[in-house]
């Protein structure tokens, strides 16, 4: 399954970089290890998405009231691996950079 969530730019630019692995979140969503989120990057003050997002695999889900605040969820993260069906391209996640791409053309 893959959720699509969005992510505060100060956020965002920690996972690209790989500083951040984990995500807090409410647990308002069937979210299981193995999922994907696709985190759009959201900018709170202009009430919009800048056109960023990136794909990260949950690779650990801790559920447990002695650790979690009611009603949410930490969800470990990581970059993971998209390959072709012939397997002759290999990617590493978080990958899709949408203006920078369109950018390089």
């Amino acid at each position: 399954m893959i959720h699509e969530l969005k992510c505060f730019p100060e956020y965002f630019q920690d996972v690209i970089d790989g500083k951040k692995t984990f995500e807090i979140r409410i647990h308002d969503r069937p979210y299981q290890v193995g999922d994907l989120l696709a985190l759009n990057e959201y900018c709170p003050d202009t009430d919009s998405y800048t056109g960023r997002s990136c794909v990260v695999i949950i690779d650990y889900m801790l559920n447990d009231a002695k650790f979690c605040k009611t009603g949410f969820v930490v969800l470990g993260i990581k970059a993971c691996v998209v390959m072709t069906a012939n397997d002759c391209y290999k990617f590493e996640v978080p990958l899709i950079l949408a203006k920078e791409r369109a950018a390089d053309g």
